[in-house]
């Protein structure tokens, strides 16, 4: 009998350890689209400002367009970003038209996060 309560045991805390990452994936991809919609915006914004795009992320904290970069809820760092680089043919340095998340994996809705 001590053992089925052992086995049943570690069952339910699988199960609830399984919900626990679903419910964290609920809040985690709409703050992970909101976060890109931001970082876009920001981008655009400083070509506005600047009449050139920002040559890293970095140049937004720098110019003081956002006091820090934001972390990636997925990866949990704010290093994984993968910045967009324009093709430019001049000498001057390619600076980002986009931004994505350097997250692995597919969400909820099976798009991979790396594509959003």
């Amino acid at each position: 009998m001590r053992r089925r309560f052992h086995l049943f045991g570690c069952l339910l805390l699988l199960l609830a350890l399984a919900g626990c990452a679903e419910s964290d994936r609920a809040w985690m991809e709409p703050t992970l689209r909101n976060d890109l919609k931001v970082l876009r915006d920001l981008i655009d914004q400083y070509r506005g400002d600047q009449g050139h795009l920002p040559p890293t992320l970095g140049t937004l904290v720098d110019k003081g367009y956002i006091r820090l970069i934001p972390y990636d809820p997925i990866t949990r760092r704010n290093d994984t970003w993968i910045e967009i680089r324009e093709t430019t043919e001049s000498g001057r340095v390619p600076g980002i038209v986009d931004v994505r998340s350097g997250a692995p994996g597919r969400a909820r809705d099976g798009t991979r996060y790396a594509d959003w």
